[in-house]
């Protein structure tokens, strides 16, 4: 069926005759107000690209079966269920529908629980009605300001399982919605509160107290979504110290989402924690605010870790004795507010550009000031004085130089680290960001948990990342990891130009710089690193119209001994894998893996050289020489490619006793000698012999060499007498073969030489 969805299809206009035909609440001329409001909010949100190939009387049906949905609710808690719908051209979907109070933060909040869940949003629709429920749950219009929220979300088909975990979520996070909205005004006057406190504490200076107080009136003032807060009680010994127990939770004080008491803000599988000597020190330190992240994560309006306010509570004499929590969100304009005018952090500024010592209005004064003003707003208002002197002065030195860089500041509890990575923004993408947070993942054994990249048109691209820290974090050398990450960091082609620059790899005759970086593809660029594309144009430099092909052995670095790669290059056509795999596993390998990459050293070259990239192992898992076999693997599979010798089993014999392909061929032509008297065994029987007896091959190869090699500077009695023990080793051997047939194969073999 073709569906039209111009915009002139989806009007209130346009759709309210065929709503007429379905059930509605009804007014004096047809659809009551309420139902024409319900139905034009819905019209008013739909997306022409979002609507599945509906049709204007399919979409007319889904929202009366909204409508009629959520007719009856009882209690606080919203309706929240999810359906399947078959759109008109028979394609499914699922529907997410939820009818419950209005209040802030809904949409954004139901939009990251799906996002939480990995579930694509489709069209929202979201009608607000002003009406309140009779006690039967009906909606009626006894109750004066209520207002009811209906929210529709369009998502692709989504199995059982999914849908209940889904429907689980929502309701848990409209929860949280709701007893952080519920609350907002006692937690608001709690701040305060908590601000007022402060006033007169002669332990503390009053440049302490008086910032102290100016932030909490800050957040107060618009800058703090609050979810919860919370007071407790931290027991002392009796000489005044705090001991080391857990601080009690004052009965009655949780709000919010605080209200239940098995929500935690600080966790490390527990809370409250116990008061550490660390934590003890930490609570008597003289700033009367404790800043940092929650351990736990908002489900209202951001999917973000969430922020911890602490203000200490303070008896008589100046000990800490509690502590009043707040946990909630910065708000945007927290974030975008000038430093200056966000107390605690202005005074940190300060202070860092006092320290500095730059000449006012000089360009690098400027230039600290805007690193200030960028600096990543939770890392101001955790992070030490001392700390942002350091990393702000060292980003001021990177101005001027374009290589990466990597600061670490420590949870001062070893909960989490921020990690804050300088690379060049040519080289920045969504790959190298994942990288680098796997290297940190890997070098701190912890868990990224966000990032958040900066870019504009400094050379520099910031990134920042949060991990969090197992119970037993690593502590990895920090300039070995930054270097790590400044390789990652730099692209494949400022690695070759380092490499050719330097000299580390010379290049070949006729091939330039700008050659070789166009020479290689991005596929072949993501599989080897630039010292290997060096590599390879040196192999192929060696191709001539009458040596067409050749192959280099190696073994990768993490590689067991059972493994080993070769680089097959070719002059023009590239290598069929079925024509190679044959050649490989004649030589007793199994081929894993082959990929075949053009490479082009010469723009003006018509057709491109051509590289391979094999992957193998020896069949049985047996550990492979390299080092002894290289040369003869290499020269065994050119000489079968060029046809100079034969492809059959007796090549097993350039791995089992590093023969090369001619005394390889050697021993294939004494067997075949051997095969014409009719006696012997067959070839198969003979290869066995001498691949399974590789001790006795060896012997036998010796005793030929010494016989007939010209090349043997020795006397001829010395040969004689070197051959006659080579003989009487080889029939000692012979006594320890078990089969019959090798045993006949192997005699027969040195009677003959």
């Amino acid at each position: 069926m073709s569906v039209s969805i111009g915009t002139d299809m989806y009007t209130l206009s346009t759709l309210q005759p065929v709503a007429q035909s379905l059930e509605w609440e009804t007014g004096e001329e047809g659809l009551s107000p309420r139902a024409i409001a319900f139905l034009e909010q819905c019209i008013s949100h739909t997306d022409t690209q979002g609507l599945r190939n509906l049709s204007p009387e399919t979409l007319v049906k889904l929202i009366n079966d909204f409508w009629k949905w959520g007719e009856t609710r009882t209690g606080e808690a919203a309706l929240v269920c999810t359906r399947r719908v078959t759109a008109d051209d028979g394609t499914h979907f699922t529907l997410l529908e939820i009818a419950g109070p209005d209040m802030p933060f809904l949409v954004g909040s139901v939009l990251g629980a799906c996002r939480a869940l990995n579930i694509q949003t489709g069209m929202v629709l979201h009608p607000i009605l002003e009406h309140g429920r009779a006690s039967d749950g009906s909606r009626s219009d006894t109750a004066e300001g209520d207002r009811e929220s209906y929210i529709q979300v369009y998502l692709d088909l989504l199995d059982a399982i999914t849908s209940e975990n889904l429907v689980k979520e929502i309701s848990a996070t409209l929860a949280d919605v709701r007893a952080s909205v519920r609350d907002f005004d006692a937690m608001l006057s709690e701040m305060r509160r908590a601000s007022e406190s402060l006033e007169g504490n002669l332990h503390v200076s009053a440049d302490e107290i008086a910032e102290s107080k100016a932030f909490l009136n800050w957040l107060a003032n618009g800058h703090f979504t609050f979810l919860g807060s919370r007071s407790y009680r931290f027991t002392q010994n009796p000489d005044g110290s705090l001991a080391a127990e857990e601080p009690e939770i004052i009965e009655g004080t949780g709000l919010g989402i605080l209200k239940d008491s098995r929500r935690f803000i600080l966790h490390r599988g527990s809370e409250p924690t116990i008061i550490t000597r660390q934590i003890s020190e930490f609570l008597n330190e003289p700033e009367p605010l404790m800043i940092a992240k929650a351990t736990m994560e908002s489900r209202v309006h951001r999917r973000v870790r969430a922020d911890y306010v602490g203000v200490k509570q303070y008896d008589e004499e100046g000990q800490v004795v509690g502590e009043i929590r707040f946990v909630g969100l910065l708000t945007a304009d927290a974030y975008n507010a000038m430093t200056k005018d966000v107390p605690l952090i202005r005074r940190k500024v300060d202070r860092a550009m006092q320290a500095a010592a730059k000449r006012p209005g000089s360009h690098d004064a400027n230039a600290l000031k805007h690193i200030l003003e960028t600096f990543p707003r939770d890392e101001l208002f955790q992070i030490s004085g001392n700390e942002l002197l350091e990393i702000a002065s060292s980003i001021l030195r990177l101005q001027d130089r374009i290589e990466p860089r990597l600061f670490v500041r420590k949870d001062r509890f070893n909960r989490y680290i921020s990690a804050l990575v300088f690379v060049p923004r040519e080289s920045f993408n969504s790959d190298l960001r994942a990288r680098i947070g796997k290297t940190l993942e890997r070098a701190f054994g912890g868990k990224l948990t966000a990032f958040y990249p900066l870019y504009g048109d400094a050379p520099l691209a910031r990134i920042q990342f949060l991990l969090d820290l197992n119970p037993n974090p690593h502590s990895p050398n920090l300039a070995e990891l930054e270097s790590e990450i400044a390789n990652l960091a730099r692209s494949w082609k400022d690695q070759l130009r380092t490499l050719v620059r330097t000299q580390q790899v010379p290049l070949p005759a006729g091939v330039s710089e700008e050659d070789i970086a166009s020479a290689f593809n991005a596929a072949y660029r993501e599989a080897f690193d630039a010292e290997e594309a060096l590599r390879d144009i040196a192999s192929i430099d060696q191709l001539t119209p009458h040596h067409t092909v050749m192959m280099r052995a190696f073994r990768g670095p993490h590689d067991p001994l059972s493994v080993i790669r070769a680089k097959i290059y070719t002059l023009t056509s590239p290598v069929q894998l079925s024509d190679c795999v044959p050649v490989f596993e004649n030589m007793g390998l199994f081929v894993q893996a082959e990929t075949g990459f053009p490479i082009q050293p010469h723009q003006t070259d018509e057709t491109p050289r051509w590289v391979h990239n094999v992957e193998m192992r020896s069949r049985d898992g047996s550990p492979i020489d390299l080092h002894r076999v290289r040369a003869q693997f290499e020269g065994a599979f050119e000489a079968v490619w060029t046809q100079r010798t034969e492809n059959d089993g007796f090549n097993k014999l350039v791995f089992a006793i590093g023969a090369s392909w001619r005394e390889a061929a050697l021993f294939r032509t004494l067997c075949r000698y051997r095969k014409q008297t009719g006696l012997d065994p067959a070839q198969t029987t003979q290869i066995m012999a001498l691949s399974r007896n590789p001790h006795i091959s060896e012997l036998l190869l010796t005793c030929f060499r010494l016989r007939f090699d010209p090349d043997l500077e020795i006397p001829a009695e010395e040969r004689e007498s070197r051959c006659k023990q080579a003989s009487a080793e080889i029939a000692t051997a012979l006594n320890n073969v078990e089969s019959l047939d090798e045993d006949r194969v192997l005699r027969r073999l040195s009677t003959l030489i």
